[in-house]
């Protein structure tokens, strides 16, 4: 009897090192497809890692990522989702949410979206990438006070991007609060001085005060790098 539980011990013992053994050669194998880009591939591979182990959440992270790239978002949601149910590493749960708001807003589930990267800044407060995905998602339904909290996250931690002021300036703009539109347009402009959106922004809030003068030398300057909308504006006003 003991001589025959021996062997059963042996023979699963067996199984699971064959297990453990194929199941790091197929991620091996499906990690090398994903960096040629070879996402079928890799997907395969994952599948099968993820036939193996199905509570795997890199496999499930991985596998979502290729189709991802494949830009086949149905498929990738439901994986990122199984990375959120199942991932106890807080950086892969935050990376999985944001990128199924990715999906979301691809599938124009704007409210999901929202939600998701909101998920995803309660689990790494620095992540900027996602608090600037739901700036931007608030900027475009019209919710311009949570998308400035947004922009303001975003700049705290990159302080250097001039289109992060643009975008901020651009929402200041829609709820009317003037002097903020001109000094994120200034702000952006110090950053990169020819960025002529900034420019043009900043020269059609100054008309509106009055400021022609300050306005009209925006939009020559603009104009001279080649705005078209610009050269319009001048011929327009600046006469």
């Amino acid at each position: 009897m003991r001589k025959n539980y021996f062997i059963v011990a042996v023979l699963l013992l067996t199984v699971f090192n064959c297990s453990s053994q194929d199941l790091d050669a197929l991620f091996k194998s499906g990690n090398a497809k994903k960096a040629n880009k070879d996402w079928d591939g890799a997907i395969g591979d994952y599948t099968k890692v993820i036939k193996l182990d199905g509570n795997n959440a890199t496999a499930f992270f991985n596998r979502a990522s290729c189709n991802s790239e494949k830009k086949d978002y149905v498929k990738a949601t439901p994986d990122y989702t199984k990375v959120i149910e199942l991932s106890k590493d807080g950086k892969q749960k935050s990376k999985a949410f944001y990128f199924r708001a990715i999906c979301n807003k691809n599938h124009k589930k704007t409210k999901e979206a929202i939600a998701d990267y909101n998920s995803a800044t309660e689990i790494d407060t620095t992540f900027a990438e996602a608090f600037l995905g739901s700036a931007q998602l608030k900027s475009s339904t019209n919710d311009h006070k949570g998308a400035i909290a947004d922009f303001n996250k975003v700049i705290q931690f990159n302080p250097k991007n001039h289109q992060i002021y643009y975008l901020r300036a651009s929402s200041y703009n829609r709820i009317g609060q003037s002097d903020k539109v001109l000094e994120d347009c200034t702000k952006a402009l110090e950053i990169k001085a020819d960025y002529t959106p900034a420019m043009n922004l900043r020269a059609n809030i100054n008309y509106s005060i009055g400021n022609k003068q300050i306005a009209c030398d925006d939009w020559k300057k603009s104009s001279g790098l080649g705005d078209k909308t610009a050269t319009q504006m001048v011929a327009q006003y600046c006469k």
